[in-house]
């Protein structure tokens, strides 16, 4: 079936080619899509529609423009008025996917195709790359990326013939990009903070060399790539200069990966007088690690905790142990650093002894703030691409309206049935957790990232 989707799809793509082998100056829209699941969307410039932003403009390619829908919040998606948002005059259009986001990319999909016939259109990001066959029968889509984009958009651009699943072997040498493009809108429009400050974030590598069961993995790969200590550094003093921010969250997988590389950075930005927050694993930190960061301006840490259950972690494949969750959690308290536990309910496997580790470690550790997030089954990790090694069934849903976890924490929508309990249980001792979480570990938002929209000038 494939194969003959894929010859289906290399014909009826001919013509598009030839469009673009043919057009020397070509219009780009880069598109990012609704999340109006979210609390509050529009918190920062989309990082990868920035970065093959400012690679394209490197190469020529000048012409372009982000429609971002998440700095629309009084729309009623369900009428489709958001769809005006979009220039009909493009020649390409790139639209990145995260997978709760795959029913509005058929939308604007067919929107486009109903409204721009000559138009190429082509998406990216961790759906396309996870279910790119998907992309193409269901959002119409002429070609899918799996993986990094700023090289095959330039080929695209350029006119190059390429299948219609494209995917490049991952960028090693990350300084050879150039800084993400911030000025594709007005950066004032986006809602990032730290203590009330504006915030812009960044990275400082791409991929993560674990393979935890609940995460996806073909978009950003197993090998881990590093931009120099140098180049990163060149980065923030840039922002500094030209926008006058100087707090950042670093959003890297695992920004701790490598301790002395890390060491350097933190040293940099302490320097420089930066605040600044970033997410990790237990495993890869040490009290003299952390001491270090909080004496260079470290603000606050995100931990993948997960759960409390050594039983849960290891179906999860987290590789590490409850014991080493608490260690560190009572470092970060012991040292005065906030902490935001991150934490999964209904796991494989899940019961109510299970969560109960889960409340009694967050209760011994009292983390600053915690986040609930329910358990998702994305395209592309272990659970969603094997589910009966793991002794569930996923909802039927194909536009993946049920698949997302944000939003109010721990109120995701419900997309498995785990072989531990009903679903009416499941639903139960989710608002057990939440209700006893609430009473007897205190969340204190640290993060700023659960704020709403005011539209008030955030200070620099």
């Amino acid at each position: 079936m494939y194969t003959k989707l894929y010859k289906k799809l290399s014909r009826v793509n001919f013509k598009l080619r030839k469009i673009l082998t043919t057009t020397i100056t070509m219009k780009l829209i880069l598109i990012s899509l609704p999340t109006p699941y979210a609390d509050e969307p529009a918190m920062d410039v989309p990082l990868g529609l920035a970065y093959i932003s400012s690679y394209l403009k490197a190469h020529g390619h000048t012409d372009i423009q982000l429609v971002d829908f998440n700095l629309y919040t009084n729309y009623d998606y369900k009428q489709k008025q958001y769809l005006e948002k979009i220039p009909l005059d493009a020649d390409v259009y790139g639209i990145q996917c995260h997978t709760p986001q795959f029913y509005w990319l058929v939308q604007v999909s067919h929107y486009i195709r109903a409204n721009n016939k000559k138009a190429t259109i082509i998406t990216g990001g961790p759906h396309p790359s996870a279910r790119p066959f998907e992309c193409f029968t269901k959002a119409r889509v002429d070609f899918a990326v799996i993986g990094e984009g700023e090289k095959v958009m330039l080929d695209l651009l350029n006119g190059v013939q390429l299948p219609n699943m494209v995917k490049y072997p991952w960028i090693k040498d990350l300084d050879s990009l150039p800084f993400p493009d911030r000025d594709l809108l007005d950066f004032k429009k986006y809602r990032r903070t730290i203590h009330g400050h504006r915030a812009f974030h960044v990275i400082t590598s791409r991929g993560c060399p674990y393979h935890c069961a609940f995460c996806s993995k073909p978009s950003v790969g197993d090998i881990v790539r590093w931009r120099s200590v140098e180049n990163f550094i060149a980065e923030i003093d840039y922002c500094m200069s030209k926008y006058g921010v100087k707090r950042f969250v670093i959003y890297d997988d695992i920004f701790t990966l490598k301790k002395n590389r890390a060491i350097q950075i933190a040293d940099e930005l302490g320097k420089r007088g930066v605040q600044w927050r970033c997410w990790s694993r237990v495993d890869t930190l040490s009290k003299e690690l952390l001491v270090i960061f909080k004496s260079c301006g470290l603000t606050s840490i995100t931990l993948g905790i997960e759960s409390g259950s050594d039983d849960i972690l290891k179906v999860l494949s987290k590789g590490v142990t409850a014991k080493q969750n608490e260690e560190i959690l009572f470092i970060c308290k012991e040292i005065g650093i906030p902490v935001r536990a991150s934490i999964i309910y209904g796991s494989p496997y899940e019961t109510k002894k299970s969560v109960d580790e889960t409340i009694d470690l967050l209760r011994r550790t009292q983390p600053d703030e915690w986040n609930i997030a329910t358990l998702i089954p994305i395209p592309g990790s272990d659970i969603g691409e094997h589910p009966a090694k793991y002794d569930i069934k996923i909802h039927e849903d194909p536009l993946y309206l049920n698949y997302h976890r944000l939003g109010e924490s721990g109120m995701g929508n419900i997309a498995v049935d785990i072989s531990t309990m009903s679903t009416q249980e499941y639903a139960n001792l989710r608002k057990y957790m939440l209700k006893t979480l609430l009473k007897e570990v205190p969340r204190r938002i640290i993060q700023d990232t659960i704020q709403q929209f005011s539209g008030k000038e955030l200070k620099p």
